[in-house]
């Protein structure tokens, strides 16, 4: 995966918004994923924008971009599956997932 097939992805005004250092971050980290690539752009994207303080309409545009990062890289975790805990398999053994039973505590709040 390339520089320039992330830029496509993305953008280029969002590409463009992180720094050398972030970029080669983003390119080693995605795994030849261009959802990854994706998805780790806009996490940084969404964080550096994240509204600290509140000064009325100055920091409209900032907090506007915050909201939209947020949702392509919550559109872009889903694609990806982040998050989800299946039951896989690795190196020949079965992994399971141990599912809570909901009546479990239920003799405790009685």
């Amino acid at each position: 995966m390339t520089e320039d097939e992330v830029k496509n992805e993305v953008g280029a005004r969002a590409w463009d918004l992180l720094s050398t250092d972030e970029q080669t971050h983003v390119l080693a980290s995605s795994d030849s994923s261009i959802a990854l690539a994706g998805m780790l752009t806009f996490e940084i994207l969404w964080k550096r924008f994240r509204p600290t303080y509140r000064l009325g309409k100055l920091y409209q545009a900032e907090s506007d971009r915050y909201q939209e990062y947020y949702k392509i890289y919550c559109s872009y975790a889903a694609k990806v599956g982040a998050g989800k805990i299946d039951e896989t398999e690795i190196s020949g053994t079965t992994v399971t997932v141990n599912r809570v039973d909901v009546f479990q505590w239920r003799e405790l709040l009685v």
